[in-house]
């Protein structure tokens, strides 16, 4: 999700990137990969907002985007001419951005600093918090609370302020506990989070099904593709329904097999919804 800059980000940048990593996920993968999220104060002369935050090193500069901006009424203090190098080498058209000096306290008001943040459209699609309920016992025998699960904000919240390297030295602490081969829990200065694989496979896989649903426009549910369902495996089901509706019906037609297939999965979808 990282990405560099090379002294003149990208308006699409990180909000491809990730929607690409999201999507594999959803494809290639049944066990869920978490992100570095927390949930964050956001301090204003006026008030004090709760924001989601994701914590990515990869990227060389934090970013805002102009919802959270427009919503507390944020001041620039600077602009900037940005272009920024994605994953997979390739550069966006130089592009202005407004700079913000924002002030952030973790929940329990044990810390703050400021950060210089750029503006951006949209940080990134939707990214799930985590549902297992494995790794909630075993935090909770711990005594860890993940900042991501603070009521301040809504269930389905996006993504309103990235922290990259820049300010990474100021957020990183050296503890940390080992969940499963794949997955840690690490504390920051603005909160627990977890980063890594998930052991657990079926109910995560629904959750990234969701994920998918609440990050994109709702025409792609039936874009197979984005399911994991290529075009050999949609010939065989059609074949195999047809020839069954055929046999009961010879007016029927091919479009029942495809009407029956997509039934069935918008009963798979809801049902998988359900279950979290």
């Amino acid at each position: 999700m990282g990405s560099r800059e090379t002294a003149v980000p990208d308006q699409a940048g990180h909000a491809s990137g990730t929607d690409l990593s999201l999507f594999s996920n959803a494809r290639n993968s049944y066990r869920m990969t978490y992100l570095q999220t927390l949930v964050v104060n956001v301090v204003t002369e006026d008030r004090v907002a709760a924001v989601r935050v994701l914590c990515d090193s990869g990227s060389q500069r934090s970013y805002i985007t102009k919802k959270c901006v427009k919503e507390l009424k944020l001041k620039p203090v600077g602009t900037e001419v940005i272009q920024q190098e994605v994953f997979g080498g390739g550069k966006t058209a130089p592009a202005s951005h407004n700079t913000y000096s924002i002030l952030l306290r973790s929940l329990d008001a044990s810390f703050q600093f400021e950060v210089s943040a750029l503006d951006q459209e949209r940080i990134c699609s939707y990214v799930p918090r985590v549902r297992d309920a494995a790794i909630f016992n075993f935090l909770e025998k711990k005594g860890i609370h993940l900042s991501d699960y603070s009521s301040e904000v809504g269930e389905n919240s996006d993504i309103q302020i990235l922290l990259g390297a820049d300010v990474w030295s100021k957020i990183i602490t050296s503890q940390h506990y080992s969940l499963n081969k794949d997955l840690v829990a690490v504390k920051t200065r603005l909160g627990w989070s977890v980063i890594g694989k998930s052991e657990s496979g079926y109910k995560d896989s629904s959750s990234i099904l969701v994920s998918l649903v609440a990050s994109t426009d709702i025409s792609r549910l039936w874009d197979l593709e984005s399911l994991g369902i290529t075009e050999s495996v949609i010939s065989s089901c059609f074949s195999i329904r047809f020839i069954k509706v055929s046999a009961s019906s010879g007016e029927m037609t091919s479009w029942s097999g495809f009407w029956l297939l997509k039934d069935f999965l918008t009963k798979y979808l809801f049902f998988c919804y359900s279950v979290n």
